[in-house]
């Protein structure tokens, strides 16, 4: 009887965990049937997605709330599918770019189908989907022709933008930036907060050129801040997420002994690095002046049973932690007959994946029109944000943290006897100068503009701008 039950409920459990998720594929083609790869396919209101392959096929695990697949890809339209009972959904792409869309180029507006030059556009509606914190992972995988590297795992670090690829090996390679009018630099768009831009425009050409002269010669990235409209709306938002580290445990590496036999067996050939090697390995486990030449047979097996009983320090457990960001924003807008208005504060707290590192930002925006008169329109945008960050040693240095997770020897300690942290085969502590010698940097960031616009007459209107761009 007892068996007879345990098997049912075997069988019911089962039967739940199988009805929770189920596998659905399909291939990704655009109108012409050519295969897309490394398109984005994401079930809707979850965090599971996938990519599809060099075929374009894909293969995704529908949870048991997802309802509706969402595939996009650089140059075509986002699709929305419903799942249904379907287990094999094959999707045709559509090309992206409504010509009825306004792009800014210089100091006009056009719609697309009026522009002869290439443009690019990254609009507020693609802007608010996605949940980040920087300004270069709005544009990435959003334009075609614009690739976005990362500089570096630090948090609050900014990628390297390039359009049209690069055109010189010495010289900088970096786009000109615009913000509302005036030229910004590339620590001045890390200051700024996503969910304030209304829209991105990128000129890819040489015709940016004419407006912007050769400083437009990587191409040029035209930001628009949001402007009041409709009633008066007060919003808040909260964003938190987690990251971490690769785990180096996926790395096989050597543990204590045989690391030891490693050095034993004199493979460090330098005749430097090996006496400066030998001397480290035996300040570790012997009393100063003990050499690993001067070790015998006896001493060895002491030696093995000394670092195993020390504990031989996992330096990743301590170097490498979980990363945590959370973000709080709240924003107030509105227009009325002469007046609108577009106010904002964010907070942003970014912990990073190795120990004691962090990037902090505070900011506000306040932008306002007035319309003084019937041809007459002022206003100002200001922005103020202060950014508080520790950095961690670069990778290309030896004690960079990441790389000491995997360089340390296993069978040193991560702390000594005195509680303090241990020294690394250069005489350093990642963990000591990143605890009581941080790098932190305070940076405050001011953009300020005020404007005056009059219409003439229907096609005529004459605009003045002052700004200032201060960090």
């Amino acid at each position: 009887m007892r068996k007879s039950l345990f098997f049912i409920g075997t069988l019911f459990i089962s039967l739940q965990l199988f009805a929770q998720s189920r596998q659905v594929t399909g291939k990704v083609t655009d109108q012409s049937g050519t295969a897309i790869p490394n398109a984005s396919v994401i079930v809707k209101g979850t965090q599971t997605g996938t990519a599809t392959d060099s075929d374009g096929k894909y293969t995704i695990e529908i949870p048991a709330n997802g309802k509706t697949l969402v595939i996009s890809s650089v140059g075509q339209t986002e699709t929305e599918i419903n799942i249904g009972n379907q287990t094999q959904i094959d999707v045709q792409l559509k090309p992206a770019g409504d010509l009825s869309e306004v792009v800014v180029v210089g100091y006009q507006t056009f719609k697309k189908s009026e522009v002869t030059g290439s443009v690019a556009k990254v609009a507020g509606e693609e802007i608010a989907q996605k949940p980040i914190g920087s300004f270069t992972q709005l544009i990435q995988g959003k334009a075609p022709g614009v690739q976005v590297t990362g500089q570096s795992g630090r948090p609050g670090q900014n990628g390297y933008i390039r359009v049209r690829g690069t055109g010189s090996i010495n010289a900088s390679n970096e786009p000109l930036i615009i913000l509302d009018g005036i030229y910004i630099n590339t620590v001045s768009y890390n200051m700024l907060n996503p969910n304030d831009i209304e829209d991105i425009s990128i000129l890819k050409d040489a015709s940016a050129q004419a407006i912007y002269g050769s400083r437009a010669a990587n191409g040029v990235i035209v930001i628009t801040t949001k402007k009041g409209k409709g009633k008066p709306e007060l919003r808040y938002s909260f964003q938190y997420g987690e990251s971490k580290a690769i785990d180096p445990k996926n790395v096989r590496l050597m543990n204590s002994r045989e690391k030891l036999d490693y050095e034993f067996q004199g493979n460090y050939t330098n005749p430097i690095l090996d006496s400066m090697i030998e001397n480290r390995v035996a300040s570790a486990i012997f009393p100063a002046g003990s050499t690993l030449n001067s070790i015998t047979e006896a001493q060895r097996l002491e030696l093995w049973s000394l670092a195993e009983s020390r504990g031989a320090g996992d330096w990743s457990k301590v170097l490498l932690v979980k990363g945590m960001t959370q973000k709080h924003e709240v924003a107030l807008s509105g227009s009325g007959d002469k007046f609108r208005y577009y106010l904002s504060m964010n907070k942003e707290d970014n912990d990073g994946v190795v120990y004691g590192s962090y990037w902090n930002r505070t900011g506000g925006r306040m932008n306002i029109e007035y319309n003084a008169l019937d041809w007459l329109r002022v206003g100002t945008n200001l922005g103020l944000t202060y950014t508080k960050e520790n950095q961690v040693r670069e990778p290309f240095n030896t004690q960079n943290s990441y790389a000491a997770a995997f360089l340390y020897n296993p069978y040193e300690p991560v702390y000594l006897e005195d509680g303090k942290f241990n020294n690394t085969f250069q005489g350093f502590s990642s963990l000591e100068g990143t605890t009581n010698n941080p790098q932190v940097q305070d940076r405050i960031s001011s953009f300020a503009t005020i404007f005056a616009e009059a219409k003439f007459f229907k096609h005529l209107t004459l605009k003045t701008q002052l700004g200032i761009n201060y960090s």
